[in-house]
């Protein structure tokens, strides 16, 4: 019986593990994307080289966030769920 609580727990994690890395992943496909428009835009001239740097930077400052945002996000989750419950009395 203990076993399958167990196992149970260890599919749990497995399903947040893959959940996290699938977010993580189309996020990054979501911010090449977004970065080779910009670099379009700066080929066909429709904005200049500062407004370029801006628009990157800002970029990158938010997939850096959002990723720092999910790594705690994720980190508190497996705490709750599944770190030791305390042990009443002793035993």
């Amino acid at each position: 019986m203990g076993f399958n609580f167990a196992f149970g727990k260890k599919q749990k994690i497995g399903k947040y593990i893959g959940a996290y890395v699938s977010d993580r992943v189309k996020e990054k496909q979501s911010y090449e994307k977004q970065l080779t428009r910009l670099e379009a835009q700066l080929k066909a001239k429709t904005i200049d080289q500062q407004v370029y740097e801006r628009f990157r930077n800002l970029l990158e400052i938010k997939f850096v966030q959002t990723r720092e945002e999910a790594r705690k996000e994720i980190k508190n989750n497996f705490q709750k769920r599944f770190s030791p419950k305390p042990k009443i009395g002793g035993f």
